[in-house]
């Protein structure tokens, strides 16, 4: 019968669940060095795989919106074990499993336990499971109701109630937090055409 990987042993003895949950609890507390040390040890034993899960699920469960490029960075080292999987000349394994390009791994973890955290989103993903299971429920806004979904469409909502600015906040196209770019020449050019001619074959109507 095939041992599942939780309960493998690593080359230096230790349960391999206990090395997983302690990369990511060594990240939380900014123990770099602790780490980069479990994730040698597993990545020599084998699951190398299983770090690189952990480690993007770190980048977002205990990293999150304090640096949203930490998930970006972990997947581009990613990316790069894989197109250096690709063109080794020879794989070392431990048994039946490759071990990863080591360089790329140990970056990841580097980079996740000094980066600033934020479990901001964890959170709010627990709160939103008990909240929604005690039925406290978002209602769906009128402004959501455009041409884009049947509700709106059977109000008649086209482009002329999407893109109108006199709709403001109510309007379907409304944005908050907008950044103007090389001065919004397009934006500004567009109120002064509109409204269009009613015609539909441009997908305005």
């Amino acid at each position: 019968m095939a041992i599942g990987p939780w309960a493998m042993k690593t080359v230096c003895g230790y349960p391999a669940d206990e090395i997983i949950s302690s990369i990511q609890k060594c990240i939380r507390r900014g123990m770099s060095d602790e780490a980069l040390f479990f994730v040698t040890e597993a990545n020599a034993s084998g699951l190398g795989a299983w770090v690189w899960r952990r480690l993007m699920i770190t980048a977002s469960e205990d990293v999150g919106l304090a640096d949203p490029q930490a998930a970006v960075i972990v997947n581009s080292l990613y990316q790069i074990s894989l197109v250096l999987f690709a063109h080794a000349k020879t794989v070392k394994k431990v048994g039946d499993k490759m071990l990863w390009p080591s360089l790329p791994l140990l970056e990841a973890a580097w980079y996740l336990s000094r980066a600033p955290k934020s479990r901001e989103l964890a959170a709010a993903e627990c709160t939103l499971i008990i909240t929604r299971h005690h039925g406290e429920l978002v209602p769906v806004a009128d402004w959501a109701k455009d041409q884009h979904i049947a509700s709106g469409r059977a109000m008649g909502r086209g482009g002329l109630h999407f893109g109108d600015p006199s709709f403001g906040k109510d309007g379907g196209g409304w944005i908050e937090n907008h950044v103007e770019i090389d001065g919004d020449v397009w934006s500004k050019r567009f109120h002064e055409v509109w409204p269009p001619v009613p015609y539909s074959g441009r997908g305005l109507l």
